[in-house]
């Protein structure tokens, strides 16, 4: 049994060409097997072209209605958790100088501190071997309910400067939260306290 397609609307079935133009979009959209392939390269070939002026609309578009955006953002979350998770983990894996740049900016902000990193900044420090330099330890992204001692972590050499080039090293989180916001003389003071205590346990 064929299966029924209504005829292709008409401009003179309509009062204004937009309407005309949405009605055409519908009909091809469901009925044309060749236009959603061609629309998504075409949509493809524009976001290839034109990153700054889409990321520009995007910011534009949430200062208009930003509970909008956070609306929708919180409902695609919680319509598929786990897959949300696994989504967001895979571009950390794949781009983690991006989340980092992001979330050091709020950092930054909450605590008042100057900050200019970029995530082409962070890419450009990131270790050559993808290893904390400290520990030598593999930089791993943890999932849920895993240690985060290996995760790769932004790492303020003098606290005091913020988040800024020439003052920030990729090291793991477990060197970040042992070092934490103490000066250099402050750890040297911490070693040589453990090894006194150390010797005098031996």
């Amino acid at each position: 049994m064929d299966i029924y397609t209504p005829p292709k609307p008409t401009p003179s079935e309509f009062t204004t060409e937009t309407e005309y133009c949405r009605a055409w979009r519908q009909w091809r959209s469901k009925y044309d097997p060749e236009y959603k392939p061609m629309m998504a390269r075409k949509m493809a070939e524009y976001r290839a072209k034109n990153p700054v002026k889409i990321q520009k609309n995007r910011r534009d578009m949430y200062k208009r209605n930003p509970e909008h955006f956070k609306k929708r953002s919180k409902e695609a979350w919680h319509a598929d958790v786990e897959q949300s998770r696994e989504a967001l983990r895979e571009r950390l894996v794949q781009a983690p100088w991006k989340m980092m740049a992001s979330a050091s900016r709020s950092r930054a902000k909450k605590e008042g501190l100057p900050h200019d990193l970029t995530p082409d900044y962070i890419k450009s420090i990131w270790p050559a071997d993808n290893k904390c330099p400290i520990f030598g330890t593999e930089f791993k992204k943890a999932r849920l309910g895993e240690s985060r001692d290996a995760s790769a972590s932004l790492e303020r050499i003098d606290p005091a400067k913020g988040y800024v080039q020439g003052n920030i090293i990729i090291v793991s989180l477990k060197a970040n939260r042992m070092k934490n916001n103490g000066s250099l003389e402050e750890l040297k003071l911490l070693v040589e306290y453990y090894e006194r205590l150390k010797t005098r346990l031996e």
